[in-house]
């Protein structure tokens, strides 16, 4: 793992170790090799601290000396580590750091308890967390894709951690969030009908403000939505979802297009599908057939850190 990485400085302190109530893990290295503790210590989002004692006994710990001050004790023979892994992993971007392939990953929540998301990585700065999958089944200890829904404080907990909204189709079939029909919206600009407030998507009843898609940032079968101005909808029965009622084109406000043709009684591309007409079938994978499937996902980015000496 760390014969690709950039040389690391790590801190510690001799004849220091941490309360059992913290401990969380414990693992067999070889004499002395701190780097081994670490690579343990990432792989555990819980993990915020570690030490090694009797030279070859790693343990993890799930605070740190910053965090609670009375954490150490003295104890010959044990070297703690000091603030290494301080940032517990709340969404898929607490993985872009390291080896990442799309698939299930441990995270933890706002009351700091482990659960497991699915994650997909669109490069070395971009992560999307699964948090639905449309219908509205809460099974989120178990992935099935045509029935799967995070809870409302594990949805929070990632939203605080996420820039972007993509809703895409049919995901598990091609692994891939650009071949699919998908919609990508920036979290930071959504606000209310009158565009007075910014909107807290988990909270918020009714419909959002026009918000326009950037360019690269959706598609529908052949159609670019770049510079669609589109809505957020949501209610007591209905997910949130896109909706296309009155959308238009940031450039043109009258200009609809040929891809809004078939919705005259309009329905959302991206989950409501109440009022479908055949001809959206033509070109729109979320509703293909009995098998196709819709996904909501959250964006994080990963800034990499400058490493320095100490």
């Amino acid at each position: 793992m760390f014969n690709s990485q950039p040389q690391l400085t790590i801190k510690a302190e001799k004849n220091k170790a941490f309360y059992e109530s913290c401990h969380i893990g414990t693992f067999n290295i070889e004499s002395g090799n701190i780097a081994d503790c670490l690579e343990h210590c990432l792989e555990n989002c819980r993990c915020q601290s570690f030490q090694i004692c009797q030279n070859t006994k790693c343990q993890l710990c799930s605070s740190h000396k910053q965090e609670n001050s009375s954490l150490l004790h003295e104890k010959k023979d044990c070297i703690y580590a000091i603030d290494n892994c301080d940032e517990l992993i709340r969404s898929c971007g607490g993985y872009l750091d390291r080896h990442r392939e799309p698939g299930m990953y441990q995270v933890v929540d706002s009351v700091n308890g482990l659960y497991e998301v699915y994650c997909h990585f669109d490069s070395d700065h971009v992560a999307w967390t699964l948090v639905l999958s449309k219908d509205i089944s809460i099974s989120e200890n178990a992935l099935t894709w045509s029935g799967y829904r995070l809870s409302k404080p594990r949805m929070k907990s990632i939203k605080n951690n996420s820039i972007f909204l993509q809703f895409t189709c049919d995901y598990e079939k091609y692994l891939d969030l650009k071949i699919s029909d998908y919609a990508q919206i920036d979290l930071r600009n959504i606000r209310t009908w009158s565009g007075d407030e910014k909107v807290d998507v988990l909270e918020f009843s009714g419909y959002t403000h026009h918000d326009t898609i950037g360019k690269g940032r959706g598609k529908i079968g052949e159609y670019d939505l770049n510079l669609c101005q589109i809505r957020l909808h949501q209610g007591t029965d209905w997910s949130l979802h896109v909706i296309f009622i009155d959308s238009k084109s940031a450039v043109n406000p009258a200009y609809t297009g040929n891809l809004f043709a078939c919705t005259e009684d309009g329905f959302g591309f991206f989950g409501y599908y109440y009022y479908l007409r055949d001809c959206g079938k033509r070109f729109h994978r979320c509703v293909k057939n009995a098998h196709s499937t819709t996904q909501l996902l959250r964006c994080s980015f990963y800034d990499p850190p400058r490493i320095g000496h100490v």
